[in-house]
């Protein structure tokens, strides 16, 4: 059995944690011995007890984000030594800077969730986040095995000298499925959701890369009649959002929620409006939820729908685009069957859970 060792900042729920968790949850457990360690304080939305539900153990070492972590690598270092690992994974760039200081002795493998000279200058702004940017791809140079969670991330950290390879994130289709139709209403009965509308749904933190605001105009734009949409998550733009709404009573904020597969499930179309992404696990969920997807034209979308096209539409990343993809979808609700039986294909035959965490245990093997 081998001892096989994540290392992530926290278990907060986001898109490279739901990789992890669906990762770990599919691993052979008669063949790894895994072990999790955290570098700070858990907020409070973590997944850590969905993570102690996979039986696995979870070390947290606690230090504050804004603590340096190379004066902390010795103590770093007794801890990893203490559970002997053969295969230390990381996911981020606190992690990934870990995996370049504790010296050669572990077999090292790196999961890159996005894209560091687009995501950090949206994130950070154009000067710290392309230092930042930068650092990442020199850090990720000095890590012998590099996985880029998407054919488009491995293709663009290649441009760098970076050789990646690629496994694309996968959805856990036990979680994530669709629903007959009077399922669905009851669903919407219990969530408050209007019954006999056409329900979108936008899924993601509110901030610049995510670009909500497109999404609201566009959904504005098309003029919706019969028509609802839902913004689930949170972020520092949610000010900036509402007014965009214009107290709409056909858009409604969810905030931060924990059961987002229940309101996927009692949705008809998603929509994202991203300008960068690595994999995006939002959609992924969606397709396996049954759901025809309108995407901005980015190529991680674009890598989705290359397995099958009937599956959603794209469209040039401005609201007068989407808002003409909207009204295109919903006039040709006969096609709605095909579009979602395609939708639920793509997650069951090519990005699913159980097919990722093959793919990881061959590197795994490999490697060690």
């Amino acid at each position: 059995m081998k001892n096989l060792m994540f290392i992530i900042s926290t278990l907060e729920r986001c898109g490279p944690v739901n990789v992890l968790y669906n990762l770990i949850k599919y691993l052979d457990k008669d063949k790894y011995n895994i072990t999790i360690l955290t570098l700070s304080p858990e907020p409070e939305n973590s997944r850590f007890e969905d993570f102690q539900g996979l039986s696995v153990k979870i070390i947290t070492f606690n230090l504050p984000r804004n603590i340096n972590l190379i004066k902390n690598v010795k103590s770093l270092k007794r801890v990893i030594k203490e559970y002997n690992p053969d295969i230390i994974h990381t996911h981020g760039l606190r992690a990934d800077l870990i995996s370049t200081l504790i010296g050669n002795q572990y077999k090292k493998i790196s999961t890159s969730h996005n894209y560091p000279l687009f995501d950090y200058p949206l994130a950070y702004g154009k000067l710290k986040g392309n230092l930042i940017g930068y650092l990442h791809l020199k850090i990720f140079k000095k890590i012998e095995n590099v996985i880029g969670c998407s054919k488009t991330i491995s293709k663009q950290l290649f441009l760098h000298g970076i050789k990646a390879i690629s496994i694309q994130n996968g959805i856990d289709t036990e979680k994530f499925y669709s629903i007959d139709e009077n399922s669905k209403k009851n669903l919407r009965k219990k969530l408050n959701i209007p019954v006999n509308k056409v329900i979108y749904i936008s899924v993601g933190s509110l901030i610049k890369r995510k670009n909500i605001s497109t999404v609201i105009n566009g959904f504005l734009y098309s003029k919706p009649q019969n028509s609802t949409l839902l913004i689930a998550g949170e972020g520092p733009l949610r000010s900036e959002c509402e007014k965009l709404s214009k107290n709409s009573k056909e858009i409604i904020f969810l905030g931060n929620v924990d059961n987002v597969s229940e309101y996927l499930k009692c949705s008809d179309y998603m929509i994202s409006a991203s300008t960068a992404e690595g994999l995006p696990m939002a959609v992924l969920e969606s397709l396996a939820t049954g759901l025809p997807v309108i995407l901005s034209d980015i190529p991680p979308h674009s890598e989705l729908l290359e397995y099958n096209k009937d599956a959603g539409l794209l469209f040039e990343n401005s609201y007068t685009k989407l808002a003409e993809k909207i009204i295109n979808i919903t006039n040709d609700r006969k096609s709605y069957v095909d579009m979602s039986n395609a939708a639920i294909s793509i997650i069951n035959k090519y990005l699913n859970a159980r097919l990722m965490a093959k793919s990881y245990e061959k590197i795994y093997d490999t490697i060690a």
